[in-house]
């Protein structure tokens, strides 16, 4: 019953960003423009929330995500799981949510393991993912910590 939009914007999340299909940044950065808008509309449905995340996970792994042409595409990717990690922080999300987070955020730490890009802003504070990340080695859900 979702729309049909966002089942169309996640079928392109999911499969375009394949290792055999190199895409230009520019049309890395047309395909997670509308990322934030479908975010904040949908951030209440954690079905929606966990299906966006999984289907961000092959962005965050694609060749050349760290280089600066991406920059732009990264911003808007970290803004995303930024708005997660933060609605997780105030008992928002589900553990399906918060461990589709955690697999993006090992995904980032794997990509970036010093944190020179993979930097959360929230609310004007700037926090590396590898911080973050282990706050969720307390989760009360086992999934999540897992």
């Amino acid at each position: 019953s979702k729309s049909l939009y966002l089942h169309m914007y996640l079928i392109l999340l999911k499969e375009l960003p394949a290792e055999e299909c190199v895409l230009p940044s520019d049309d890395f950065s047309i395909l997670v423009k509308p990322l934030l808008d479908l975010c904040s509309m949908y951030r209440c449905d954690q079905e929606v929330c966990s299906v966006i995340l999984t289907h961000i996970l092959p962005l965050l792994t694609v060749q050349g995500i760290e280089s600066d042409e991406m920059t732009d595409t990264q911003g808007k990717l970290l803004k995303a799981i930024g708005a997660f990690w933060h609605l997780s922080k105030e008992g928002k999300c589900n553990a399906h949510v918060r461990a589709a987070l955690v697999r993006c955020m090992k995904t980032l730490l794997e990509k970036d393991p010093h944190s020179k890009w993979t930097v959360l802003s929230i609310k004007g504070e700037e926090m590396p993912v590898s911080e973050v990340y282990t706050e969720f080695l307390t989760d009360t859900h086992h999934q999540v910590r897992m």
